[in-house]
């Protein structure tokens, strides 16, 4: 009777645990003992405690240590990490520090000086990866993340981030929150008669037109929203001549204006030259943080193929959108996706 007794308080006790702390858990691992990680480039890091300050050399590597809950911890970002709005805010106060530019102009010295308890690098970026090596000969912590050219790589980027960050729990539910909301557009256009071709330009004026192929982060965004890849023959981002736009014949065409600094010359292109004079595509241009959207490889993936799939599918779904989409994108997403 006595051990019945004591098994019923035991079932008591883990039902207790599971009611109260399960929040916890999906929130945060325990802040004791040390992880150790192979990152994406074959480096074994050990991070002894969970990291208090964070420095970041990516603005796609920034957005996902607020999208992990940690962004209050980050006090160096590079010139171009400009979402969310609280890094704006931290350069403001001064609790987050510039560190120079991305591709180069890294100020070394300076993030050596801040000390952080860990620092996140692009493998990408042959800089960073050089980098890495000098902060750990100066006892700091440098995890190389994996170049996200798809969701794949997004989530294993968040795995791997999460358990630097001692924050595993949390990396796993935001892998599943993505796959719930590619789930919702799969859901969306799955009864769509047709999917149209969609031609991404980061670059087009009278001399040359780069455009999203094959293998693109873009690529990915495209097909997940129920269209095709215009340029699918191409290989990631390519290349293409006038006579290949013209065969292509896109229903829908994105201008990616940031990239291209003046798409004006894009559009003059389109209406004005006789060469595209049968192309009858519907013309949308992205630009500010719907840009980067779309172009940044990092856990807006999600809300870029949203955006896409509206463009794609309107009948689909409420409200229309304008065909210049820049800050104000969020709007026009599900209002649960809500941060």
């Amino acid at each position: 009777m006595e051990k019945k007794g004591m098994m019923l308080a035991a079932i008591v006790v883990v039902a207790i645990v599971i009611g109260a702390g399960l929040w916890v858990v999906l929130s945060s691992n325990d802040d004791d003992g040390s992880v150790t990680l192979i990152d994406a480039k074959g480096r074994e890091v050990t991070i002894e405690d969970k990291p208090m300050t964070i420095i970041s050399v990516s603005p796609a590597l920034t957005e996902m240590v607020y999208a992990l809950g940690s962004g209050d911890k980050i006090i160096g970002v590079t010139e171009y990490c400009d979402y969310p709005s609280a890094v704006a805010d931290g350069l403001e106060d001064g609790t987050i520090v510039t560190i120079g530019g991305y591709y180069y102009a890294l100020d070394e010295e300076l993030i050596i000086s801040l000390d952080p308890d860990v620092v996140f690098l692009e493998a990408s970026v042959s800089d960073q990866v050089s980098l890495a090596l000098k902060l750990e000969q100066a006892g700091i912590n440098a995890v190389i993340m994996y170049e996200a050219i798809n969701s794949t790589m997004v989530n294993d980027n968040i795995e791997l981030m999460g358990k630097a960050l001692h924050e595993e729990y949390k990396a796993s539910a935001l892998v599943n929150s993505l796959g719930i909301k590619f789930d919702a557009i799969a859901a969306k256009v799955a009864d769509s008669d047709e999917k149209p071709s969609v031609m991404l330009v980061i670059w087009w004026d009278t001399t040359s037109i780069w455009v999203a192929g094959d293998g693109s982060f873009a690529d990915e965004i495209i097909e997940r929203a129920g269209a095709v890849n215009a340029f699918d023959d191409k290989v990631s981002w390519a290349s293409v001549g006038t006579e290949d736009v013209v065969d292509a014949d896109p229903d829908i065409i994105i201008l990616a204006a940031m990239s291209m600094g003046d798409v004006g010359q894009a559009l003059g292109e389109i209406e004005d030259n006789p060469v595209y004079a049968d192309i009858d595509a519907t013309v949308y241009t992205i630009l500010g943080q719907a840009d980067n959207a779309f172009l940044r490889q990092s856990v807006r993936i999600v809300e870029a193929t949203y955006i896409c799939a509206m463009m794609a599918h309107p009948e689909e779904f409420d409200g229309t959108l304008p065909m210049d989409l820049g800050d104000n994108y969020t709007e026009y997403l599900p209002s649960e996706w809500a941060s």
